[in-house]
């Protein structure tokens, strides 16, 4: 939660962004916030399936590296 909140801070999409030709298929734009919501539920809930199944300590370091 704190990486999502960190990046949206610190991630401006002004009129560069929007200016840009995008192709057909991209989603919304509301329909990021909750994809990654979505993405990081998912990630807790499958770190803590591991840790229940005995994955131990590295599992945890390596989940709070990759931002989770």
């Amino acid at each position: 939660m704190g990486t999502a909140l960190l990046g949206a801070s610190l991630t401006t999409i002004g009129p560069w962004y929007q200016g840009l030709e995008r192709p057909w298929f991209q989603p919304p734009d509301w329909a990021f916030g909750p994809a990654w919501t979505l993405i990081f539920a998912l990630s807790g809930y499958a770190l803590m399936r591991a840790w229940r199944a005995g994955a131990g300590g590295i599992l945890l370091g390596v989940f709070v590296l990759n931002g989770g």
